[in-house]
């Protein structure tokens, strides 16, 4: 039986610097958007909130932009990513 999330409060996570740079360039710039569709998730100020039945979705975007930070040749950016979408991950599970 799989749990119901709906009505769980939605996950938050402490985000650095670098992450919520990655996250600006390779999830939430409105190019990516326009091409990928809203992020399920918004930034706050240290942070970012998904709602606990978006985790899954926010995994898959997040770590597209890590993908696509790597393909650019930026390490930074796509391991800053590829961690948060671990953190992501695992909160979902």
């Amino acid at each position: 039986m799989s749990e119901d999330r709906s009505k769980a409060p939605p996950a938050r996570f402490r985000l650095g610097r670098t992450q919520i740079a990655a996250l600006e360039v390779y999830v939430l710039d409105p190019a990516v958007v326009e091409y990928d569709g809203p992020f399920p998730g918004r930034l706050f100020l240290g942070g970012l909130e998904v709602a606990a039945g978006a985790l899954a979705a926010a995994y898959e975007r997040i770590n597209e932009g890590s993908n696509s930070a790597d393909a650019d040749g930026d390490r930074v950016y796509a391991r800053a990513l590829a961690d948060l979408a671990g953190r992501v991950l695992r909160e979902g599970y």
